[in-house]
């Protein structure tokens, strides 16, 4: 890849690269793949997004309040998805959400930016409403197991394309994920290739698990592989009609009209308040709260973190720039000493180091104008070459 980029596709580039410029990694991958030949998980890929959006308004809580301000924002946060978004977190994928609860957080985004409100600046707020918007369609890509059209695809990419470096301008503390850099750098090139994501997910393949597990009572076999085959067999042996039916075990349905599974009346059994289970019991109740204040307590702190790294890194960053700029400053003096043929001056940051005037300043000064070997009017062309260069350095380190 190196010896390509240096040799052929480099110069095509309308900004030329290093190699190593090229690469996304500082080491150089055993093997190489084409990007479009990466498959994507959307289920991981929709985990992973969702737990990002939901920590960034922690975080920016955190960055401009501390700790003070970002335990009250995750409280607030957890307090709408328990109440009105009605999920909860699970012990595994690390005590966050599962693949369908993302989606229901995904669908009811505004809920946790309205929850947010007064927690973090209206600028961050903004930026977040957008972002849940955005993600909200491209779930809708992401998860469909079918193949989407041209139009579906270009939206995708340019949503894609957009998403990432939005949150980096509203949340300069965000970083990367390897989740949140397979969607913006390899699910376009694979939608684009193969039209479909949700088809290569590993959803598909668990939901034909459940129908095979079930037909094993039809079809036995020695194996599970048997059983399969024999399923596959008689459906291409019978060749009729219904034979597709027979492998979809009629488990296919219509996608409902826009709010036609939402209740419509305060009577509606579908409404968790005319629900009876285990989660209307005190005990239940207790659990679920219990179990998202550890959720917000956890968030808060894994925020307070990332911002003090984060801020870390800030104030590494500023010293090196500072030891850089003095070390450039020294090489400038170094060097307009050694062409004036004197000693090497410090240079302390645009200020003189010379001792304050005193008395007779005035006259050595001009005995010192007059003895200058290349004249007065040379040695009036060095002082404003000097001055301007004394400036240059000022507005440069400044």
């Amino acid at each position: 890849m190196i010896y390509a980029l240096q040799e052929e596709h480099n110069d095509d580039l309308p900004i030329p690269l290093t190699p190593a410029e090229h690469l996304s990694i500082e080491y150089p991958p055993l093997f190489d793949v084409e990007p479009c030949q990466i498959v994507v998980a959307p289920l991981h890929l929709t985990l992973g997004v969702v737990t990002v959006l939901l920590r960034l308004g922690v975080e920016a809580a955190a960055l401009h309040g501390g700790r003070a301000a970002a335990a009250p924002a995750a409280a607030t946060a957890a307090a709408a998805l328990l109440e009105d978004v009605r999920v909860r977190p699970v012990p595994y994928h690390g005590v966050g959400f599962s693949g369908r609860e993302c989606h229901r957080i995904t669908q009811r985004g505004a809920v946790v930016c309205d929850a947010l409100d007064g927690h973090i600046p209206a600028t961050q707020l903004a930026a977040l409403r957008t972002a849940w918007v955005e993600w909200a369609a491209m779930v809708r890509t992401l998860n469909r197991a079918q193949e989407i059209p041209a139009k579906g695809i270009a939206d995708f990419c340019t949503s894609v394309q957009r998403f990432a470096p939005a949150l980096l301008v509203a949340f300069p503390c965000l970083s990367i994920s390897p989740k949140l850099h397979a969607l913006t750098q390899h699910a376009p090139d694979f939608l684009r290739r193969f039209g479909s994501l949700g088809s290569y997910a590993e959803q598909a393949l668990e939901s034909r698990h459940a129908f095979f597990n079930h037909a094993r009572a039809q079809f036995t076999a020695d194996s599970f592989l048997g059983s399969c085959a024999q399923l596959v067999q008689r459906a291409a042996v019978e060749r009729q009609p219904l034979a597709e039916q027979i492998l979809r075990n009629r488990t296919t349905r219509k996608s409902a009209a826009a709010g036609g599974r939402k209740p419509k009346s305060p009577a509606d059994g579908r409404l968790r308040a005319n629900k009876s289970n285990n989660r209307q019991t005190a005990a239940g109740a207790r659990k679920e709260r219990a179990d998202m204040d550890a959720w917000a307590a956890g968030r808060a702190t894994k925020a307070v973190v990332t911002i003090d790294a984060f801020k870390n890194r800030l104030a590494k960053a500023a010293q090196r720039a500072v030891a850089a700029a003095a070390q450039l400053a020294a090489q400038v003096a170094a060097q307009v000493a050694a062409e004036n043929g004197a000693a090497p001056a410090a240079v302390n940051l645009g200020q003189a180091a010379a001792p304050p005037p005193g008395p007779g300043a005035p006259e050595m000064a001009a005995a010192a104008t007059v003895e200058h070997p290349l004249g007065n009017g040379e040695a009036e062309d060095d002082k404003i070459e000097e001055d301007e260069l004394n400036v240059g350095l000022v507005l440069m380190l400044g």
